[in-house]
């Protein structure tokens, strides 16, 4: 066979990943031999466990397609060279070993792939969603007295948004649904109904896991800082969904709101003051468990 043609092969690849590994090393270096100017921590921002996550999704798409784009090239230029094999046994054997190998191999990766760049997309709609909650309470709650801290981590979860009022604490809860079209009108539904225990979504499926999981975040909130505080802490669990009108027709634990309409459950004339000393030790402990490193 030509060793021209396995050259200009390996050229190829050469030309393609050099750009790639000088790169990684140049950002290591870097790292290694500067630090950031800001040591100061700061308040997370809302949704920055979902950008973080979204991030690393990104990663492994462009490793994906690292892997597949050269080893499509590599396949197609090495068959067209294994032709050239003057053996006829050994030139079928080399092209029933190498095609079905790459076949499964590309499948694999073109799967994945598709995985990965759905739940990139899920992510992506769920950073815009806590992104624009988390904008509605700090503009409409804070120049009222409250404070707003987002995406509070803990082990193996977090919490998206704790609003601290004169009154209570609220662990909110963000789930950024698409609304779905009417296959023959091409209505767009946008109503939800809750009746105190379950969601009644336009497509019939109901949200009893977004529900589960804002009173669940309350309860361990609710724990957490009446430890960390020394008094004891309630916490009311309420679930927010942007873009959704939300029909109530029943009494819950959980308090499930457009995020538009969130004074109306946070300023209720008939609920009792919080001590001020307590209101201070509760904003404090969260003010500590919501600071972050600037990367």
């Amino acid at each position: 066979m030509d060793l021209t043609y396995w050259t200009s092969i390996a050229v190829g690849i050469g030309i393609f990943a050099a750009p790639v590994l000088i790169t990684g090393a140049y950002f290591r270096r870097q790292k290694l031999q500067k630090v950031h100017p800001i040591r100061e921590k700061c308040l997370r921002p809302s949704g920055e466990s979902t950008r973080k996550e979204m991030d690393r999704i990104w990663d492994k798409i462009t490793d994906t397609m690292l892997i597949m784009i050269p080893s499509v090239f590599l396949v197609l230029f090495a068959g067209q060279g294994l032709l050239t094999i003057g053996n006829t046994y050994l030139r079928d054997l080399l092209l029933l070993l190498i095609f079905p190998f790459s076949a499964v191999c590309q499948s694999y990766a073109g799967v994945k792939l598709f995985r990965l760049s759905w739940r990139y997309r899920c992510y992506k709609l769920g950073f815009a969603g806590e992104r624009f909650v988390g904008q509605i309470l700090t503009d409409e709650l804070m120049p009222e007295g409250c404070r707003v801290f987002h995406d509070l981590q803990f082990d193996g979860f977090n919490i998206d948004h704790v609003i601290v009022s004169s009154c209570a604490v609220f662990a909110v809860e963000t789930k950024t649904w698409r609304k779905p079209v009417e296959r023959h009108s091409g209505k767009v539904m946008h109503q939800i109904e809750y009746n105190g225990s379950s969601l009644l979504l336009p497509n019939g499926m109901g949200g009893m896991g977004a529900l589960a999981q804002a009173q669940r975040n309350a309860t361990f909130l609710a724990n957490w800082l009446t430890k960390q505080v020394g008094d004891k802490v309630d916490v009311v669990p309420m679930l927010a969904l942007p873009g959704w009108f939300v029909k109530t027709t029943g009494r819950g634990a959980v308090k499930v709101i457009n995020p538009k309409l969130v004074r109306t459950q946070v300023f209720r004339p008939d609920s009792l003051p919080m001590e001020a000393s307590l209101f201070r030790r509760i904003v404090n402990q969260l003010s500590q468990a919501s600071q972050m490193e600037l990367e």
